[in-house]
């Protein structure tokens, strides 16, 4: 194969915005996460280079300023690595695995995960992969387990302490104690706490966490307020009652970041009233971005698919096989994942995201992008064929 060769990216789709003067197009990009208002010449540089072509070819029918600016931006990615490239920015790692809430909307309602906690020769490992990685802004401490459970937090909170991250640290709040104050406030603005109160109501908070102390949980959270720990309040549930509840906590606390979060059934997950029923049933799925910005750590250091895989059948591969991130990143496995996901091989028959309410929004919109006559990343078609510019 021809190193030199360059494609047109995977992740980027566009759409006319003519108008009687000139013909320019909107570029969507996935993978950088940005949009770029661009010419037809542009446009006619990265339909030509679609299949893939050598530097000198695109460049001698092309402006060459042209194609100098879609590399620097991503549009063109070298073909013989095209799979290879990512923007990871924020990660997590599972530090330990278990919970002691019941929350109807997670799957540890009904299949909790057996006790397992990271090592901290592993976590200091992962955590110095990570920031030495030099992209990632954001560090999670959780995957479906509850972070304070871990006696060694406040250590692996030093450790973070050293780096250059940002900690988002997600708690139901319930074991929030001045221990952990303390070190929480050492990182200052770097730190968000990010706290599960679906209701203030006590009745709906204790049916729908399986917790029965909310007025520790506020008490709790009130002591953040108090030592000016950023807080914002992930408020899940239906929509209905997420929106009455959310009018309801933003009335009692009124200077706090409020999130809403769309209660999914986690790719099948959780089997209660909060089920989607999801099936997709395409060879080629449709393209998502969290493996293209994400990175999920599981509790022995193996990197899994996406948060909804709580189940763990994906795991595409492990931190300790590589020296680096940029090495791991870069394996033929992680490889093999972008390319099923974004629609350029055929998927394994038990992937997550055949059961996923993500997907099947992603596939809503590609079928909708489609009838607008605007191309975007294959939509489950073989890329060799332009349909995704």
């Amino acid at each position: 194969m021809n190193t030199n060769a360059y494609i047109t990216s995977p992740y980027i789709s566009s759409r006319n915005i003519s108008n009687t003067h000139m013909q320019n197009y909107i570029i969507s990009d996935a993978l950088m996460q940005k949009d770029y208002n661009v010419s037809h010449d542009y446009m006619k540089m990265l339909q030509y280079a679609c299949m893939g072509k050598a530097y000198d070819d695109i460049a001698s029918g092309h402006d060459s300023g042209l194609v100098n600016i879609a590399i620097l931006h991503r549009h063109l990615l070298k073909k013989d690595i095209m799979w290879a490239y990512s923007n990871i920015t924020q990660a997590s790692i599972e530090i330990n695995a278990e919970c002691n809430w019941r929350c109807r909307f997670c799957p540890n309602h009904t299949s909790p995960y057996a006790k397992k906690h990271m090592d901290n020769s592993l976590f200091v490992e992962i955590l110095n992969k990570i920031d030495a990685y030099g992209k990632i802004k954001d560090l999670s401490l959780n995957f479906y387990g509850e972070p304070l459970l871990d006696n060694h937090l406040c250590e692996k909170l030093e450790h973070i302490l050293d780096t250059q991250l940002n900690l988002v640290l997600y708690t139901n709040g319930s074991l929030i104690d001045e221990t952990l104050i303390d070190a929480i406030k050492l990182f200052g603005s770097r730190v968000m706490i990010c706290l599960n109160i679906p209701s203030i109501d006590e009745e709906e908070f204790a049916k729908l966490t399986g917790y029965k102390h909310l007025n520790k949980v506020i008490n709790n959270l009130e002591r953040l307020l108090q030592n000016n720990i950023n807080v914002q309040i992930s408020v899940n549930g239906k929509k209905g009652n997420r929106e009455r509840n959310i009018k309801t906590i933003n009335a009692r606390f009124p200077s706090i970041s409020i999130k809403g979060t769309d209660t999914t059934d986690r790719a099948g997950a959780v089997t209660n009233e909060f089920f989607q029923d999801i099936t997709i049933k395409n060879k080629r799925l449709f393209g998502c971005q969290p493996i293209l910005h994400d990175l999920q750590i599981d509790v022995e250091g193996n990197v899994m698919i996406c948060c909804q895989d709580f189940h763990k059948r994906h795991l595409m591969d492990n931190v300790q096989n590589y020296d680096d991130l940029n090495q791991l990143l870069k394996s033929e496995s992680v490889r093999r994942y972008r390319q099923m996901i974004w629609g350029a091989a055929d998927v394994y028959q038990d992937i997550v995201c055949n059961r996923c309410i993500v997907m099947r929004d992603n596939q809503a919109s590609a079928k909708l992008l489609l009838n607008q006559n605007i191309r975007g990343v294959g939509y489950g078609e073989d890329i060799s064929n332009c349909s995704y510019i």
